[in-house]
């Protein structure tokens, strides 16, 4: 490649008036030239700052359809052409098929350049031959390529590279591809090629039979490999298995995809558990049965083998209750007390929450893990009852704010506020509370119900909201509004927002005003300075 007809011709093109996907096109010409260079280091960051602009997250832009053939020319020179073929294929993985716009463009972009995608299968280099497949079955020209890759993998020998030719043949064409898929699954394929094949078999919608299931089952743990593939979509072979049959929601393929779990699950052997523990995570997103279906099998690994419990703890919790027989075996993981105990609590609280609230109270203030879980999360809601110990162990800690770390004002906050009237007898340590988490202990004030509570609740929101800590000052007036429907204060908060430079606090202070209706008129002059 003749380096300075190569940055002229570069050069010919309109970048500046292109587009990527942060602006103007006009720094795509260096990129392409570094990338076509002699530096090593220089074209690694040129590659980087090209799939961040004219392929961003797997969009593809006015100018990527441009960059196009300049990026042909320099894998067709042989430089660095693995790496550049693999970026031809994510660019054409990522366009369309038809229409006008950038996605289009891309896609028939890199189809004109076919001949050279299809003459690299042929090349010296693996890793050529293996980027250059992938590409060339990425356009989709089934007619102009399926054959050139059903003959290479005829002859080619290399595992990985032959994983990704039955990859891209079963893409291409899934029906003419599914006879072939089916032969390479069994045991005289390299297992890089027989997981390859079973992923083909359910993309090309074969039927899932004991053949493949045990096939797969000898294939775990699959994550390996698959590791040298340029196909990323397939990169979790279980994973992706599973949720293809569950996805087809057919009677056969869920009880193909859950026999397959339960198996998995039951090998007992870490490295498979783990696979088997995401892979059943997916399977819960996708179907409403696979809660009841996989507690079983996963409550007998448990059960059998309580050290490997730590691997399956994200499962556990989302099975909830299902995996109540689990519990006990929590439990005792908990009683430990050690590295552990907080995240084996926390999933507790999912699975027997009964039996997880007693263990909570006894250690609250270090088991933060297991406090979110019995709130709900960040958004959630608590899910604990009001357990008098537990609530006893919530008083505690709020009679020492200065030793409230993390979230747990907002936690106890909102268990405050879901136990309601049954944990009135902590309005003493809310209001107590309310000077160092004005913010938080506010929504605590739910827990009022009497008129002598009400009245002392009041009494206190009133001296926060007038003189308290500024930050406070509007939590503590709204919360006094809607205990008392006393406005004044809140308006004289809001008169203060409104004056204030902050664009924030004018805008949230203008919605509170709107909500108040014509008891706001007060505020008019301020608003319309605000305006203004």
């Amino acid at each position: 490649m003749d380096p300075i007809r190569f940055s002229a011709e570069v050069d010919a093109r309109p970048w500046a008036a292109l587009t990527h996907a942060y602006g103007s096109a006009a720094d795509v010409p260096d990129c392409l030239r570094a990338l076509a260079g002699e530096d090593d280091e220089k074209a690694a960051d040129a590659l980087s700052e090209l799939y961040g602009s004219i392929l961003h997250q797997g969009s593809v832009y006015e100018a990527t359809a441009h960059a196009v053939p300049f990026l042909a020319r320099t894998a067709a020179a042989g430089v660095r052409a693995a790496d550049v073929l693999a970026f031809l294929g994510g660019i054409a993985e990522s366009g369309a098929d038809d229409g006008d716009g950038d996605e289009a463009a891309a896609r028939r972009a890199v189809t004109a350049e076919l001949p050279l995608l299809l003459a690299s299968v042929e090349a010296e280099d693996s890793d050529v031959r293996q980027a250059a497949a992938w590409a060339a079955a990425m356009t989709g020209a089934a007619d102009e390529a399926y054959g050139t890759l059903r003959d290479r993998f005829a002859v080619e020998t290399d595992p990985q590279v032959r994983a990704e030719l039955l990859g891209g043949l079963v893409h291409l064409d899934p029906a003419r591809a599914a006879a072939l898929a089916t032969a390479a699954t069994g045991p005289g394929e390299p297992a890089e090629v027989r997981v390859a094949a079973l992923m083909g078999c359910v993309d090309a919608g074969a039927d899932w039979g004991p053949g493949h299931h045990d096939a797969m089952l000898a294939l775990l743990p699959a994550d390996p490999l698959v590791t040298g593939r340029v196909d990323l979509d397939r990169s979790e072979p279980l994973q992706y298995v599973v949720s293809s049959l569950l996805l087809r929601n057919t009677p056969a393929d869920r009880e193909g995809a859950y026999a397959l779990l339960a198996a998995a699950l039951r090998t007992g052997r870490p490295e498979v558990l783990a696979e088997a523990a995401w892979a059943s995570e997916s399977a819960v997103q996708i179907s409403r049965s696979a809660r009841e279906r996989l507690a079983g099998p996963l409550c007998d690994v448990v059960l059998r083998d309580p050290e490997i419990t730590e691997a399956v703890l994200p499962l556990l919790r989302l099975l909830g209750g299902h995996a109540a027989q689990a519990g006990s075996v929590l439990a005792e993981m908990v009683a430990r007390d050690d590295d552990r105990a907080d995240q084996a609590l926390a999933a507790l609280v999912d699975v027997d929450p009964g039996l997880a609230v007693p263990l909570l109270a006894r250690d609250l203030a270090r088991r933060p893990r297991a406090l979110d879980a019995a709130c709900g999360g960040a958004f959630g809601t608590p899910r604990v009852p009001c357990d008098a110990d537990l609530l006893a162990a919530v008083r505690a800690r709020l009679a020492e704010p200065g030793a409230l770390g993390g979230q747990e004002p907002y936690r106890f906050a909102a268990l405050l506020e879901y136990w309601g009237s049954e944990a009135a007898s902590a309005l003493p340590d809310v209001l107590a509370a309310l000077g160092t988490f004005p913010q938080q202990m506010t929504r605590a004030l739910a827990v009022v119900r009497t008129p002598e509570d009400r009245a002392a609740a009041g009494e206190t929101l009133r001296g926060e909201a007038r003189s308290g800590r500024r930050e406070g000052r509007l939590g503590a007036a709204e919360a006094l509004h809607e205990l008392t429907d006393e406005a004044e204060p809140l308006l004289t908060v809001l008169a203060e927002r409104l004056e204030d430079g902050d664009p924030h606090g004018r805008r949230e202070a203008a919605s509170l005003a709107a909500g108040l209706g014509p008891r706001a008129a007060v505020l008019l002059p301020a608003l319309s300075a605000a305006v203004s």
